[in-house]
């Protein structure tokens, strides 16, 4: 017997740079995708009910200009609108909705355009709120 489903693929926050792992969102990650598994019969036992959060469209923030980028969240880090996601050249960088930090810059010398960090807001019922959504 054959299922025939849909591709499925995880996406994850880190990577970029030095292929850093966010090793609770990969456990997360291989328990969404084992329930899965469950579900369908593949694997013994039975599926575990979860919340599930949905995010839109990420937001890149960048550098306005050449300076220093000191973060002070971590990928992953659920944000209220204007909390601090990190500081260049001594003045804070707030998030602009409520959401999620999904990429976060290492500490350092940024050049005007580069990402400094990624967020997505928080989807509610299919309405989004903040950039991006629709």
């Amino acid at each position: 017997m054959f299922l025939q489903l849909p591709p499925q693929a995880e996406e994850l926050p880190g990577g970029q740079p030095g292929g850093c792992i966010d090793v609770t969102a990969a456990q997360m990650a291989c328990e969404a995708v084992q329930n899965l598994l469950r579900s369908i019969g593949v694997l013994e036992g039975e599926p575990t009910r979860s919340e599930v959060v949905f995010y839109g469209r990420i937001q890149v923030l960048e550098a306005p200009g050449p300076g220093l980028f000191l973060p002070s969240v971590k990928p992953g880090t659920v944000v209220d609108e204007g909390a601090v996601l990190g500081h260049f050249e001594g003045e804070p960088v707030r998030a602009p909705f409520a959401g999620v930090a999904v990429s976060v810059s290492l500490p350092r010398y940024c050049f005007a355009g580069e990402r400094m960090v990624g967020i997505a807001p928080l989807v509610r019922n299919g309405i989004g709120e903040g950039a991006g959504a629709s």
